[in-house]
């Protein structure tokens, strides 16, 4: 018996060993060959909660610094997400900071909520009522955020609006209350390692998102939704860090902004066929909401932060 017949028993002669693995296998030689060709991603910021009352800082002292801190970093401008209804004479001069600071406003509604009313004509009248509001500012393009619509909605069509889609949210709001609770209480605490957990949660999720973008747009930017609190404004200098590391390239919007339909589209590495459909741009229903990075886990202990949560 020559080596080569040996070889072949070894390796073919107990199939059962090798075939429950084979499936696994070809997986992860996709992904390895799919994060080596997908090149550098397009990423900006988009602030919601641009108007939020102040806290521990001043809602202006804030935007001065979430934009100050950006600018310094040279990462070009963002967009703003802006519900009219918030923009208050008290808060006016908020919102020129933003537009100071060269970042495009997208109507965000008035008082739009996606629970507060089920009929289908409620939302345009209230994007027509921001859209009033806005279109006296030279800055304002008509783009819109309405989550889970799709672009082919025949009232954002006919008017030209341009729907914005987040593919990634930081929700920070259960962090920002701690953080906001013993702030007062003069305690010390641990930003440093904050900062560190929540930049790496977000480049971990942006990384998968870029990926199963490559499906949807791939030319598009990866447009990630940041509240404009206080956590926010001392978490993003690690987070950017953190972006700029993982090889994405911060760009500015335009005129000729155009994002992926206001459908984002999420993926699921673990169920195969619906990221490959994702990926090949094959049919499949996909859901309107962005993918979600929830700092709230980070509160399963919060004392490695030097909260205090009683």
């Amino acid at each position: 018996m020559t080596l080569t017949h040996k070889k072949s028993i070894l390796l073919y002669g107990r199939p059962a060993r090798f075939i429950p693995h084979l499936k696994q296998l070809v997986a992860m030689l996709v992904l390895c060959m799919l994060s080596v060709a997908v090149p550098a991603a397009d990423v900006m910021f988009a602030f919601s909660d641009a108007h939020s009352r102040s806290t521990s800082l001043d809602a202006n002292a804030r935007i001065q610094l979430i934009t100050g801190q950006l600018k310094r970093m040279d990462i070009p401008p963002g967009i703003v997400l802006v519900k009219t209804g918030d923009i208050q004479r008290r808060n006016q001069q908020a919102f020129g900071n933003w537009l100071k600071a060269g970042y495009l406003p997208v109507n965000y509604g008035h008082r739009y909520h996606l629970l507060a009313r089920p009929d289908d004509a409620y939302p345009e009248r209230d994007f027509l009522r921001a859209h009033r509001h806005l279109r006296n500012f030279s800055e304002y393009r008509h783009h819109i955020y309405f989550p889970a619509a799709d672009a082919e909605t025949p009232w954002v069509q006919a008017r030209g609006w341009t729907p914005v889609a987040i593919a990634l949210r930081l929700e920070t709001g259960l962090l920002d209350f701690h953080y906001q609770q013993n702030s007062t209480r003069h305690r010390q605490l641990n930003m440093q390692l904050l900062q560190d957990e929540v930049a790496a949660a977000v480049l971990k999720q942006a990384r998968s998102q870029m990926l199963v973008q490559q499906g949807i747009a791939p030319a598009a930017p990866l447009v990630i939704e940041l509240s404009a609190d206080d956590i926010t404004a001392y978490v993003l200098p690690a987070i950017v860090d953190a972006l700029v590391d993982g090889g994405f390239r911060f760009v500015a919007p335009d005129t000729s902004f155009l994002p992926p339909y206001a459908r984002a589209g999420t993926g699921n590495l673990a169920d195969s066929s619906r990221y490959v459909a994702t990926l090949l741009q094959l049919p499949v229903k996909q859901p309107g909401y962005p993918g979600l990075v929830n700092t709230a886990s980070l509160m399963s202990d919060p004392a490695r932060f030097g909260f205090n949560t009683r």
